[in-house]
Order: structure tokens, then C-alpha cells, then sequence
């Protein structure tokens, strides 16, 4: 970890005193939804949500879970869902000559990310505040103000905080150049996205994908891993929610039954 943010620091010419493991814990014990300012390498890293900050700050940058290797000393990388741009950072920790296409859909996270992109000069970095969806068109968003925003379909009943966002295709940021690593956490758009750029995923060599299974609509988990070994994709799924006993106990996460992590890569 100390390693990583040295990286980062030396490559934008800063000097930092190493950050001591799990100094973000008090972070549990603040009111959630409440924009805050934190220190990562002494720099300002503006926040929208304690809980939803820490949680992801010790899955990327404490697990790691989207550690790559690459040949390509500017690897391209396509980040869906950037919120406020912690994966961002980690990825330019890791590969600090990335070229890196963030997209956040939610306008009010979107500010916060470009804040944040432009606090730790992030250079080679192109953010896009627009919705991932399979057509191109305007759809009803609902702005959770965390980590949990996500498109609201015709059919289901809207939330307060449901704004109109145009949307774009995941298929125009992938098909014209190689994409080193590929990120998707949408919020259940995930399956459809996927589908519709389907006959670019030719040009990835790493996808990761966050997976959600809303209780209330039809699981495509099949359609998505069809999708990858359709295009020679070998994958590994992790739990990251799920029901301890699902015959007995219907756990609900934010409506989701069940959130899986699934990394995927092409075979040699």
C-alpha cells in the first residue's frame, strides 16, 4: 500500500509522509451522505458518502481487486462508473503514463470526480458525465448521492432524486483502439451494456465486472457469462453480497438478492 501511493506521489512531484493502515476507519461512525474533504497523500480527496468511501477505498487500494499487468506502459483503460474517482487514482498509482476514459453518469458525483481528477493532476485522464445504456436516448437516473445510483426503467416507480441523464454506447469508447482493462460497476445496467458492445470485446484484454441481482427483476447472470466465452473470455466470479441461507433469509442490499464480482481475461 505505502509502495502504491509513493508511485502515485512521485510521479506528480509531490513529497508524502507514508499514510498509516486503516487511518479512514472513523469514517464509520459519520453520517452518510454528507460531502466531505479527506487526505489521501496530503492531497484534498473530496467525498460524497463515508460509508460507500470506505468500503471502496479498502477493496482498490487494500485488495486491490482491479491489480492488472500490462506490457503497454500507457495502457488504455475504460473506467464505467468512476463516482468519485478512487479507482482513477489506484489505477494511475499502478500505471501513472495510463490514458484512462472515466465515465460517471451521476452529475452531482461527477463534480465531486472532476475535483478530484484536476486536484491530484491526473494527467491523461477524460471524464464523461453520461449513463451507459444500449441505445442511445434519455432515461430517469436516480442520484443516490453514493455509490448506488442507477438508471430507473419505464416500468418501475420512480424514487425522489430521479433526474433525466442522456445516455451513450459503452461500444464507441472500445471499438476503434485496444483497451487494456475494462471497468464496469453500473449499477445493474451491466448485462445490457455488455451485450451491445459485444462485438468489440475483441479489442479488451481485462474486464471487470460488477454484477447485480435485483430481487425484483429477472436475473441475466447466463447472458453475461455468455457473453465472455463467446469472446474467449475466461473469468472467475467472487461473492461480494449474498444471503448466509437463501432458502430462509431474504437479505436485501439496496434491493440487490446478490452483487458478485467477476474478473474476466482473455486466454492466450
Amino acid at each position: 500500500m505505502k509502495n502504491i501511493i509513493k508511485k502515485i506521489i512521485a510521479s506528480l512531484g509531490y513529497k508524502i509522509a507514508p499514510i498509516e493502515k486503516g487511518n479512514y476507519s472513523e469514517l464509520l461512525n459519520i453520517e452518510r451522505h454528507k460531502p466531505l474533504n479527506i487526505k489521501i497523500a496530503r492531497n484534498n480527496f473530496k467525498i460524497a458518502d463515508s460509508l460507500s468511501f470506505y468500503y471502496s477505498y479498502k477493496e482498490i487500494f487494500e485488495g486491490e481487486i482491479y491489480k492488472f499487468n500490462s506490457n503497454n506502459n500507457r495502457p488504455n483503460i475504460v473506467d464505467c462508473g468512476s463516482n468519485c474517482g478512487l479507482s482513477i487514482l489506484y489505477f494511475k498509482t499502478i500505471f501513472p503514463n495510463s490514458k484512462i476514459k472515466g465515465i460517471e453518469a451521476d452529475p452531482y458525483i461527477f463534480e465531486i470526480l472532476k475535483s478530484n481528477v484536476n486536484e491530484f493532476k491526473l494527467s491523461d485522464v477524460e471524464l464523461f458525465n453520461c449513463a451507459l445504456w444500449d441505445e442511445i436516448t434519455t432515461v430517469d437516473f436516480y442520484s443516490e448521492k453514493a455509490d448506488a445510483g442507477k438508471i430507473i426503467l419505464k416500468e418501475e416507480t420512480k424514487k425522489d432524486n430521479t433526474i433525466k441523464i442522456k445516455t451513450r454506447l459503452l461500444s464507441n469508447f472500445i471499438k476503434e483502439t485496444d483497451i487494456d482493462f475494462l471497468k464496469i460497476d453500473i449499477e445493474g445496467a451491466e448485462t445490457r451494456v455488455l451485450a451491445e458492445c459485444k462485438n468489440y470485446l475483441k479489442n479488451v484484454k481485462n474486464i471487470f465486472i460488477e454484477y447485480h441481482s435485483f430481487l425484483d427483476k429477472e436475473q441475466n447472470l447466463d447472458l453475461l457469462i455468455s457473453i465472455l466465452k463467446e469472446n474467449n473470455f475466461r473469468y472467475q466470479i467472487q461473492t461480494q453480497f449474498s444471503s448466509a441461507k437463501p432458502y430462509t433469509e431474504n437479505k436485501l442490499q439496496e434491493g440487490m438478492d446478490m452483487q458478485l464480482n467477476i474478473f474476466a481475461y482473455r486466454k492466450q
